[in-house]
């Protein structure tokens, strides 16, 4: 990954960055009280449209959104240029969990010939 540019990459390394974008409904202030309207008097439209529009991004939102997804696309990229993501996670897995069942099958061989042996 260091040959890719990626020094270390932590799980959530995009996280942080998202919830700089997190709608006003989120934030400190009442959503409701701050536009002037209250929420008992409005229809469930007009609740699904005062939703919409508190968590739609505004063109700067947009742009920093627009650089966190190419930042993740790049990542995902290296990441299997590498030899990871979910395929060869899973590929990894496999070859581990025969490695460790063989190794159970060699330490209890004799309680297993045993318990073969009641049936």
């Amino acid at each position: 990954m260091a040959e890719k540019g990626f020094e270390y990459i932590p799980m959530d390394v995009s996280q942080p960055r998202l919830n700089q974008l997190q709608p006003a409904m989120f934030g400190p202030d009442d959503p409701f009280e701050a536009a002037g309207v209250d929420p008992e008097e409005m229809s469930a439209r007009e609740l699904e449209e005062f939703y919409i529009e508190l968590n739609r991004l505004d063109p700067e939102s947009l742009s920093i959104l627009d650089k966190i997804q190419a930042d993740e696309i790049a990542l995902a990229r290296a990441v299997i240029q590498c030899g990871g993501g979910p395929l060869n996670e899973q590929v990894m897995m496999s070859e581990v969990r025969v490695e460790y069942e063989q190794a159970f099958l060699n330490e209890n061989a004799d309680s297993l010939a045993e318990f073969a042996g009641d049936s």
